[in-house]
């Protein structure tokens, strides 16, 4: 597992998507709870895709039954699914899309900034040094 796979975005407002919605008047907030747990499950693969034979461990995880997933995955369009069997939100891969992308654009930045760079890095910090002993020399000279 990635060092990332632990964030990912998403809108505090999820549950007015009328998807969600539909889901929440037939299955209430076990179907919510179960959503959620999907969506972080496939958050945790760097494919952003789970299979259908991962009900078993999604119910699992959200202290559910295979049922209920099988009803959250397949009945409320909530999930694009495979004819291969794995399925995914593409909400959230979008949305991790976006994350990587600006990611490697500030590795890149600071690759561009620091590469070739670390005598400046070296020189700003002997700078500092230099600063440091001057208010030393200073304060002894003050004290006598």
């Amino acid at each position: 597992m990635s060092k990332d796979a632990y964030y990912f975005s998403h809108d505090a407002t999820a549950h007015h998507d009328p998807k969600i919605t539909k889901m929440l008047m037939e299955m209430k907030a076990e179907g919510y709870g179960v959503y959620w747990v999907i969506i972080e499950m496939l958050r945790c693969e760097e494919s952003l895709f789970l299979k259908k034979t991962d009900y078993g461990a999604i119910a699992y995880q959200s202290h559910s039954n295979g049922n209920v997933v099988a009803r959250v995955v397949e009945d409320f369009g909530l999930f694009s699914i495979g004819k291969d069997g794995s399925f995914c939100s593409e909400s959230l891969i979008k949305r991790v899309e976006i994350y990587r992308e600006k990611s490697r654009k500030y590795k890149e930045n600071a690759h561009k900034r620091w590469n070739g760079n670390a005598m400046a890095m070296q020189s700003h910090s002997n700078g500092n040094a230099l600063k440091e002993r001057k208010v030393k020399e200073i304060k002894e000279k003050e004290s006598k």
